[in-house]
């Protein structure tokens, strides 16, 4: 299976990449790749990011899958159907296990256990008692 991935180069500390064509089973700097497609270097102040649009097209119609991460940064430039390549994480409640849904408000506390605002109110309440229960001399 052939997937479209990134393959690391440049020097110690400073890394640039190549987007390459590749068997899966390969690593990817082995220098094994059926084609490079193009150059992705993230330090460069403005991004710098070129490749063959057609040829990457022409290698998912070929039946190539692509990696997460040059999915996401096609997916970032425009190249339709990244979508399906991309895991994209989303928030959600874990109490409904629904993505779409807002988190919701803390439930109120069951019983036994004591939440803070009711404990505040108790230990203002006992404070106020406190001085009157006391007998003055």
């Amino acid at each position: 299976m052939l997937i479209i991935r990134l393959s690391r180069t440049g020097r110690k500390n400073l890394p640039a990449y190549n987007i390459v064509v590749t068997e899966k089973t390969h690593a990817a700097n082995s220098g094994r790749s059926h084609e490079k497609l193009g150059f992705y270097d993230a330090l460069k102040d403005p991004v710098i990011l070129k490749y063959d649009k057609e040829r990457v097209q022409h290698w998912i119609k070929q039946g190539a899958q692509v990696s997460e991460t040059a999915a996401r940064l096609f997916h970032k430039d425009g190249v339709e159907g990244m979508d399906k390549f991309v895991n994209f994480k989303m928030k959600y409640n874990k109490k409904s296990k629904n993505p779409e849904a807002e988190p919701e408000e803390a439930p109120a506390a069951a019983e036994g256990e004591d939440s803070e605002a009711p404990a505040a109110e108790v230990s203002e309440e006992k404070k106020e008692e406190a001085p009157a229960e006391t007998p003055a001399e």
